[in-house]
């Protein structure tokens, strides 16, 4: 569908093995030849990890298989959200748009194409602010005639992305305190895992992109594009990332062995899926209430939200 490529980026810390699963799938999908790959690297926080930071670099100076290799190595630790965001409006800034893939994703032979196609095919639908190579581990229904759907939320397991959408996003949590009555309602209905996200997020003052946007499409009315077929799947749920929990149900999920697929213009969000997906991110009756009287509680909720972090901090943070 199209010849103009956009630049794969992938974040990493100090995982060599979770990335060299990563990019031998990706040498593997589709176009990976014609499209240029940025790794970006960020510096050790702590003198212990100098060590596996010096590794995957050395393994990121060999890497082959793509048009061109662009190493972003930083020379001090600005953490995953910073060093990311500045790699992201640095490489918007220069192509347009880009394929962005954590370091612990696995993807399909399709990824690419469909990501570059999706891309391509929903530039100029303005409701669409990116377009997901992930789908959850839900159950479609057959009765679903589509290859894609449109959702309002957002993920950052393997996601295009296009500059003018990104540059509209607002880097704070203003407004979360407000969210009460008929507006958390709305939010709810989209999914209860948001609400959750953004309360111990907001609390700690720590920005996270995934949490951040969804945030942005909750209050603008945008959508993301996700695909029936996963064309992603996260190894990561080992206990070594940042921002997840040790969980089997992402490392075995099924992934797209490479199927045809149409996408379709004047998409509409689809009630079915949205009952779907909001019982996949439901909030358990009891943690719901835990919350709600934390929230009741003068002095309590942030102290409460840290507490259980454990809990706010599932694998999908989006």
């Amino acid at each position: 569908m199209t010849t103009d490529y956009a630049p794969i980026v992938i974040s990493v810390y100090d995982r060599l093995e979770h990335l060299r699963a990563c990019l031998d799938s990706l040498r593997n999908s589709d176009l990976s030849r014609q499209s240029d790959l940025h790794i970006v690297s960020d510096a050790a926080h702590i003198t212990a990890h100098e060590d596996r930071i010096a590794q995957v670099r050395n393994y990121i100076g060999q890497i082959t298989g793509f048009r061109r290799i662009v190493p972003v190595f930083r020379d001090k630790n600005l953490g995953s959200f910073q060093s990311t965001k500045n790699a992201f409006d640095e490489i918007l800034e220069q192509y347009g748009k880009l394929i962005f893939l954590e370091d612990d994703n696995v993807v399909a032979p399709n990824f690419l194409r469909f990501l570059n196609d999706g891309l391509t095919f929903y530039q100029n639908d303005p409701r669409v602010f990116s377009i997901s190579g992930y789908n959850y581990p839900v159950n479609i229904p057959a009765s679903y005639r589509h290859d894609v759907y449109l959702w309002q939320g957002f993920t950052a397991w393997g996601v295009g992305l296009w500059a003018d959408r990104w540059r509209e996003v607002t880097w704070s949590y203003a407004g979360v305190e407000q969210l009460t009555g008929r507006r958390k309602r709305e939010l709810d209905r989209i999914s209860e895992h948001l609400y959750r996200h953004l309360a111990y997020y907001a609390a700690q003052n720590k920005l996270i992109i995934d949490v951040i946007v969804s945030y942005h499409l909750f209050r603008h009315q945008k959508y993301s594009i996700f695909p029936v077929l996963s064309k992603v799947r996260n190894i990561g749920t080992d206990g070594t990332g940042e921002h997840s929990r040790i969980s089997d149900r992402y490392t075995k999920q099924a992934l797209d062995p490479g199927l045809p697929y149409q996408l379709i213009s004047n998409l509409l969000p689809d009630e079915q899926i949205n009952r779907i997906l909001w019982q996949h991110f439901r909030t358990p009756p009891r943690a719901k209430a835990k919350m709600t009287l934390a929230r009741l509680i003068p002095g309590r909720q942030k102290a409460w939200l840290k507490s259980h972090r454990h809990f706010w901090q599932g694998p999908e943070a989006h």
